[in-house]
């Protein structure tokens, strides 16, 4: 960058991203592992909020804090203005502060070419008011380098200003500085200064655990930046989340609409369409008396006779009507019946299964034989050889009690319609009287065994 451009601001090499100091910088490599700054000329150019004055840097910005705040929507261009970046500036403050916390001298920057050195200013114009007094420093370093030949003011300028306690450190301090003017004359500095020169020095453990709690520091500082973070994340989500469903109910909303117009349109259509077909039978009723020479309206005769003809129509629809009824041809299913018929037999199996599944299967078989022979034989008349024969089962028989009775299929019987009574011989029987069930019925009961055979998961769900 040449001299006469001025930075203006830092730029991330790595995304672009224009920052305007060195912490910002600091923060940004934290966030995203990102370490290549350079300065640069370029303007940071933000935006305004119009109503509190909040500044963003980008539209991500702006759209986070109109969404969490109603109504600051609009955003304008802020104020340019001459900021001029001081890397080198800000670099010497923040190492003079961990400098600061770690208990070392502060450094300034020197008038030579040469590399900062750790002095501190004696002529700042801040401190001319103040007492000058000479730092206290080791005595016991002062005694060693007095052993060496070195006088005592040499001794106090090399250890103020090195702050070490290594021999070997100082001797070399004083032969890079053996010439340099005053050397030998008494050091004074400020009270403020010399306090400052007091502050003991870290040894290397103390170091050590000030680095880990700064460490920690950072790591709990970014930790916290990332939940409020990912909080600003999560209340996005749940907004765009309500937005979504909000816009899923207006569209189903407006759907139901329009299939409710489409059908309102499409019975007008129908019923134009029927009443278009109906006049054009009128009129071609009334063609064709006119060619018979007939008028064009039915006579009090002929009205008398259409009405006789849709009655004796209706009649016959009505006894086809009544004799599938009685066939069981086209019936409407007994719904309440079958539900009845089906928990039953779920019982049986929910029951029984787990103990002898072979046992249910075998009791359904024998349920299903049973309702067979009362359907094959339902016409048979009281007087009937069969009626009493397969309508009548006895209670205690061993067939019925193994098979049905002891896996409960007695119950799905009795609600079939059969009622416990006494046989002439005073045994006790369950009989089904014919007006208990009709043949629809029993062909139900009949699908229901099967069902419960057939299908594998029934009584399951």
């Amino acid at each position: 960058m040449s001299s006469a451009a001025k930075a203006v601001s830092l730029k991330c090499n790595v995304c672009g991203l224009l920052l305007k100091s060195v912490e910002e910088c600091q923060t940004h490599g934290e966030m995203t592992g990102h370490a290549d700054f350079a300065e640069s000329t370029e303007t940071i150019k933000t935006m305004k909020c119009r109503e509190c004055g909040k500044r963003c840097r980008n539209l991500e910005e702006q759209k986070l804090h109109a969404n969490f705040n109603e109504g600051h929507s609009v955003f304008v261009p802020c104020e340019e203005s001459d900021n001029v970046v001081q890397t080198a500036k800000e670099f010497r403050k923040m190492e003079n502060d961990m400098r600061e916390d770690a208990g070392l001298p502060l450094k300034k920057k020197s008038s030579s070419k040469d590399d900062d050195v750790m002095i501190i200013d004696d002529d700042d114009d801040d401190d001319d008011d103040d007492e000058k007094v000479e730092p206290e420093v080791s005595k016991e370093m002062v005694e060693k380098l007095k052993e060496l030949g070195f006088a005592h003011n040499r001794c106090v300028r090399v250890l103020f200003a090195t702050q070490s306690d290594s021999v070997e450190q100082c001797v070399q301090w004083l032969a890079e500085h053996q010439d340099d003017q005053g050397m030998d004359e008494q050091l004074l500095v400020s009270k403020k200064k010399a306090a400052a020169a007091v502050k003991k020095k870290l040894s290397k453990e103390e170091a050590r655990v000030a680095a880990e709690k700064l460490r920690l520091d950072v790591a709990e500082k970014k930790k916290k930046e990332e939940a409020e973070l990912e909080k600003v994340r999560e209340k996005e989500r749940i907004r765009s989340g309500k937005e979504l469903l909000e816009a899923k109910k207006k569209e189903e909303a407006l759907q139901f609409k329009r299939n409710a117009e489409l059908r309102r349109i499409e019975k007008q259509e129908e019923e134009k369409a029927r009443e278009k077909i109906r006049v054009k039978l009128e009129e071609d009723k009334k063609e064709r008396r006119r060619k018979l020479g007939l008028p064009e309206e039915l006579t009090p005769e002929e009205i008398e006779r259409e009405k006789k003809r849709n009655e004796e129509k209706a009649r016959k629809v009505k006894e086809e009507v009544e004799r599938k009824e009685k066939q069981g041809v086209g019936v409407v299913r007994p719904v309440q019946l079958a539900e009845n018929l089906r928990k039953k037999l779920v019982d049986v199996k929910k029951k029984h299964n787990d103990t002898d599944p072979a046992g249910v299967e075998r009791c359904y078989k024998t349920l299903l034989a049973y309702l067979g022979n009362i359907a094959k034989n339902f016409e048979c008349e009281r007087s009937d050889e069969a009626y009493e024969k397969y309508r009548t089962l006895k209670v205690n028989g061993k067939a019925f009690s193994e098979r049905v009775k002891a896996f409960d299929g007695d119950v799905f019987l009795k609600t079939c319609g059969f009622c416990e009574q006494k046989n002439d011989a005073g045994e006790d029987v369950l009989h089904l009287p014919k007006e208990k069930i009709s043949l629809a019925e029993l062909q139900q009961a009949g699908i229901e065994i099967d069902n419960a055979l057939k299908n594998p998961f029934f009584g399951v769900l």
